[in-house]
């Protein structure tokens, strides 16, 4: 007789006698996990390795020390001033500020140092907890583990996943949550197509967290992706697939899908909020179709077939399987991801493909952004479920007309195996014979093509195998073991660096001599110091890395001769590999393409001036702050009038008394009405106050702010204190004050076995 964990239990996964060898399969995973990743975790410096330097070390990692020393001075970092003259860091959604896994690492690990290896262990645990919830997802599904395994293997280490996601780390932290919301999603529509709404309500609220969980990691496009299949999945289950089809035309039953909207975004509102204001006034505010369509070419999707060539490669075993899939369980749950995948599929190859076309005139969202490949991730998830509906097919018992049907499908792939070795045999000429293109690596044609035979061969007999009446135990272990043997051997290399490349993130002896100057400056870096390291070194630059920067700063920047934005910006030092720099000084040459330059005029931080020109016009007041006339001295536009009478001329001083990223004090002292003007960028969120009282500030330059002042001694605060941050937090609050209300009152009804 099963034990009572059993009886609690199991009819959340499905069907099984046990609960320990659903535990026994997630230590199974833990150790895959650990093999594959076994350079990155192992102790040992001869064979360490580390994810390859780019985005994930010049950007990623830059902005985790940013974080973490800002957590540690007891700030939560809303605004970064080191990377473009200054921004919104929590709202650029990359930096994951508010992401659980991140910011309990942040502030338990990163105390010391945030280092590159606690950067790398938060991937790999990303990737363990993917294969969980997959394994999760799929067992539930098919109510077995084997075929779980399959899956959550498949996934979890196929060409997709174990490529560049890995160094883009928020689309990997994002898709992470994408099974496991899956997996709560069809547990509340069972709970609500069987009228069990209290557990429902407890199974919705697991899945808006799970949605909620997504969208904080980082990756807007992923969760994009991530929402529109939670979406459709439910109400599937709901009006399609349930053990009681709920009525399309019962308004009550569209309040569930409602709720799992708007509580999983009302969970990540203190991002969303902040992030849809950024990007409205950022460089991706407006993407043109031209833009945003990238995707596949029809011809890389031979990739599908064809190992190491892109991103759509499977495995050999598990695409037999997901084609098993689609062959023996023709029901509902199969067509549906199929339908998935085929989708999916379609909407990678972009503009390619009229797909995409009506997705982004029609579908909110998909005109926001670039590079649609990235919809391989949701054809990744559903062929692999695919694959777990066709193991089952494949380990379960058969009927007479489905063994029949086997056995033709094993002389199809024994025709696919022979034309696969003729592919081999035909690149061992071309290598041997021609311009040996083959040779260099299992990516070269004549290593595909052995690679492709070899393992369509291991999987055809395996398939072959339960076609002449094997199964059991030793055929489940022969199909986990060849999906995963190639997968490893295929992916297990992809990204991976010596350590060798550590050079990249030391400070070289030109940031080290910027570093010494005591006072209140930026910097223009030519790419010498790697992305977003001006954070870490605590240079403010004028540049960085992310997809997502203040428009008008990004407008301003590339209108300006150079010599007028190192003035305007306050630009001390040029960190470049040029030999000549009009209007600096060379202080050294600290190696190749490392040189050194002082800017003769940097402007000031703060300055006060006595002429201000209105300009509302938006094109008129950058040609004239980019016009060869104007001199940020003498002159400041403004967007509107100041509110005060100005006179012709005066003298001022200003002096930044204070400052911290989210907070300026300035003391400013004028013997006529002026206007301060701050070389800092102007955006939403920033008050001002002068003497105490709030005060108006303006738009100055075309970009930088401002403050209109009367004659005297003043003391001049800004303060960043975005509103979409405080009403962000408060549905954010209200959001899970409701999830864990549903939890407390459907925990119980969750757990018990519903009466089916």
């Amino acid at each position: 007789m099963a034990g009572p964990n059993t009886r609690t239990w199991r009819h959340l996964l499905g069907r099984g006698q046990a609960v320990w060898p659903d535990a026994g399969a997630g230590l199974l995973l833990l150790l895959l996990c650990l093999l594959f990743f076994w350079r990155i975790l192992t102790p040992d410096p001869l064979n360490r390795a580390w994810f390859a330097p780019g985005d994930f070390t010049d950007q990623y990692w830059a902005t985790r020390i940013y974080l973490a020393h800002e957590l540690a001075q007891g700030r939560l970092p809303l605004w970064n001033p080191y990377n473009f003259a200054g921004g919104p860091f929590l709202a650029d959604s990359q930096t994951a500020v508010l992401y659980p896994p991140v910011l309990l690492t942040a502030l338990f690990f990163g105390r010391g140092g945030f280092s590159l290896e606690l950067l790398e262990y938060e991937a790999v645990f990303h990737y363990l907890l993917t294969s969980i919830f997959t394994y999760l997802l799929v067992r539930r599904l098919t109510s077995r583990r084997l075929p779980a395994l399959v899956s959550a293997i498949a996934y979890t280490y196929g060409s997709y996943l174990t490529s560049y996601p890995k160094l883009q780390l928020t689309m990997l932290q994002a898709q992470t949550w994408l099974p496991l919301t899956l997996f709560f999603v069809d547990l509340a529509a069972q709970r609500f197509s069987l009228l069990e709404k209290k557990g429902g309500l407890a199974a919705l609220a697991l899945a808006s967290l799970g949605l909620g969980s997504a969208a904080l990691a980082g990756h807007p496009q992923i969760f994009l992706y991530l929402f529109y299949l939670s979406l459709a999945f439910l109400l599937f289950r709901l009006f399609f697939s349930g053990d009681r089809d709920l009525r399309l035309w019962d308004l009550r039953s569209w309040a569930i899908p409602l709720a799992f909207v708007a509580l999983g975004l009302a969970v990540a509102a203190v991002q969303l909020l902040p992030g849809w204001e950024f990007t409205q006034l950022s460089t991706r505010a407006r993407l043109s179709f031209a833009s945003a369509s990238g995707g596949f070419l029809y011809s890389e999707l031979v990739s599908l077939i064809q190992p190491g060539l892109r991103l759509l490669y499977l495995g050999a075993l598990p695409t037999l399987l997901s084609a098993l899939g689609l062959l023996f369980r023709w029901k509902r749950e199969v067509i549906f991801w199929g339908g998935v995948a085929l989708a999916s599929l379609l909407l990678s190859l972009g503009g390619q493909s009229f797909t995409y076309v009506a997705a982004y005139l029609l579908a909110p969202g998909f005109s926001l952004f670039r590079d649609q490949e990235r919809a391989a991730l949701i054809f990744a998830l559903a062929s692999s479920v695919l694959a777990g509906y066709g193991a089952r097919a494949l380990l379960g018992p058969m009927a007479r007309p489905q063994r029949r049907l086997l056995r033709r499908f094993v002389g199809v792939v024994a025709r696919v195996w022979l034309a696969a070795l003729a592919l081999a045999l035909a690149a061992y000429l071309v290598a041997e014979y021609g311009n040996r293109s083959g040779q260099g690596g299992i990516y070269g044609p004549l290593e595909r093509s052995v690679f492709l035979a070899l393992f369509l061969g291991l999987g055809g007999l395996i398939v072959a195998a339960r076609s002449w009446g094997r199964r059991g135990l030793v055929l489940g272990t022969g199909v986990l073991m060849v999906t995963a043997l190639e997968l490893f051997s295929l992916n297990w290399r992809n990204d991976l660096a010596g350590p060798e490349s550590s050079w990249r993130f030391q400070a070289g002896p030109a940031a080290e001599h910027m570093r010494g100057d005591p006072g209140l400056f930026r910097i223009q870096d030519d790419d010498r110091i790697p992305g977003n390291f001006g954070c870490v070194l605590g240079l403010q630059d004028l540049g960085g890395i992310s997809p997502l920067k203040v428009q008008r700063y990004e407008t301003l920047v590339a209108a300006l001769p150079e010599e007028r934005k190192w003035q305007l910006l306050n630009v001390k030092y040029l960190h470049t590999d040029r030999t000549s720099a009009p209007g600096a000084t060379l202080l050294g040459s600290y190696g190749k393409g490392q040189l050194l330059y002082q800017v003769s005029d940097p402007g000031a931080r703060a300055s006060i001036v006595f002429q201000a020109q209105v300009e509302p016009d938006e094109r008129r007041a950058l040609a004239l702050v980019a016009g060869p006339g104007f001199d940020p001295r003498q002159v400041v536009v403004l967007s509107q009038a100041p509110g005060i009478p100005m006179g012709s001329g005066g003298n001022g001083q200003a002096r930044v008394t204070a400052y911290s990223p989210e907070r300026i004090e300035v003391t400013a002292t004028l013997d006529g009405n002026g206007v301060l003007v701050l070389s800092e960028v102007y955006y939403p969120g920033w008050r001002v106050s002068v003497d105490g009282r709030e005060d108006r500030l303006l738009l100055a330059d075309f970009a930088l702010r401002a403050v209109a002042l009367p004659a005297g001694e003043h003391r001049v605060v800004l303060v960043y204190d975005p509103w979409t941050f405080k009403a962000g937090a408060l549905l954010s609050l209200a959001s899970l004050v409701t999830c864990i209300a549903f939890l407390a009152l459907g925990a119980r009804a969750l757990i018990h076995r519903p009466e089916t």
